[in-house]
């Protein structure tokens, strides 16, 4: 087997994990290496095998990689032989957790009368080999290599060949899976936080601001906040209270001249989950609040000091956890009880003392 291609092979599986297209050069590889004719992942349906038609499904996991085919030939699979596939019927009682040649469960002379085995015969393909690399609730994920069989050691470099890298590709896979998760949780808290009136923004580890959500853009707009153009570092008014930052955060973000009139605000540093691939070697991605200190939340303590004796021993405990700052699922494990309980419990001092979230509650503790 050629050293070279092998040694490309697992640059490009590591070059996937951060750029989930190149599961196509991935493929391409593998080809290449084993002679094949084509490749292919799909998501998978845990019930009958067959490959997920469905756009949001796809949006969340992924959608077909292809190498090989032409994409109007699998568009005519997906649309007329999905439902039909002898191979999925047979991967029901037979799971391809290692690497398995399809000819091994369905005979060729069987397969061949079938509408799919006519499909293939036209690609110029008659078996396939195929293996499990990922697993989700409900789905999983296969990679199947097509051949012809004219050269009997087809089959052979082809087991070898996902056997010797399985491991590596089922690792990169979920790895890969989790970098999409935790740039999309990056993303989707950004909406949240705008949509409870909360400016935020993302930052990489050397202070540069990546990406930003509506109300800190708002907070742009008024010169609360300046973003340098190229380098997106970030400086604040001089009017913002600079509290629960770190003196690396301090020394990154600067601060420029506010207007007299500009309200205060509070800084919070929140890390985001650093992707699996990195943990312990990068800095995780920091997020950056804005709570202004001004209107409504002047006015907590006042509010709150009679309604906390309505609150019961454990959710006065609960409430004094996530007023020194503590995140509703710590706040939980503070005072011995599950993440979901504390959620529960946190619902009802909210209702109990009319708090819309967290973050007033720790305004009140800093009064």
């Amino acid at each position: 087997m050629d050293k070279d291609l092998n040694g490309r092979l697992v640059t490009e599986v590591v070059a996937a994990i951060d750029d989930p297209a190149g599961w196509k050069r991935v493929l391409s590889v593998i080809l290449d290496l084993a002679g094949a004719k084509a490749g292919i992942i799909t998501l998978r349906e845990n019930r009958t095998c067959q490959i997920v038609d469905d756009a949001q499904l796809q949006q969340e996991h992924h959608s077909p990689f292809v190498e090989g085919f032409e994409l109007e030939r699998v568009a005519y699979y997906i649309y007329n032989l999905r439902q039909k596939d002898v191979w999925a019927q047979a991967q029901i009682t037979h799971r391809p957790l290692v690497p398995t040649r399809m000819s091994t469960l369905v005979s060729s002379e069987e397969f061949g009368q079938t509408e799919l085995g006519q499909w293939c015969l036209d690609q110029g393909i008659n078996d396939t080999i195929v293996v499990q690399i990922g697993q989700v609730p409900g789905f999983w994920t296969a990679l199947n290599v097509f051949f012809d069989g004219k050269d009997p050691g087809c089959a052979e470099r082809i087991l070898g060949l996902l056997n010797d890298h399985l491991a590596l590709l089922k690792s990169a896979w979920k790895t890969g899976r989790d970098v999409v998760r935790t740039r999309q949780t990056g993303h989707g808290l950004l909406a949240f936080l705008s949509e409870q009136g909360i400016a935020a923004c993302l930052l990489d580890n050397a202070g540069a601001m990546t990406a930003d959500n509506e109300k800190f853009r708002e907070l742009r707009e008024k010169g609360v906040v300046k973003v340098s153009i190229p380098s997106n570092r970030i400086t604040l008014s001089d009017n913002i209270e600079r509290k629960g930052m770190s003196p690396t955060v301090s020394a990154v973000i600067g601060v420029h001249d506010g207007e007299s009139g500009d309200p205060a605000y509070r800084i919070m540093m929140r890390p985001i989950p650093t992707d699996p691939l990195y943990e312990g070697i990068r800095e995780p991605e920091l997020m950056l609040l804005l709570e202004p200190v001004e209107g409504e939340d002047t006015e907590l303590p006042h509010r709150l000091g009679p309604r906390l004796s309505a609150l019961t021993e454990q959710e006065r405990d609960i409430f004094d956890a996530v007023a020194r700052g503590l995140s509703i699922p710590d706040a939980g494990g503070a005072i011995g009880v599950k993440r979901s309980r504390a959620f529960e419990i946190w619902g009802t001092v909210k209702e109990k003392l009319g708090l819309k979230n967290a973050n007033q509650v720790r305004v009140y503790n800093r009064r």
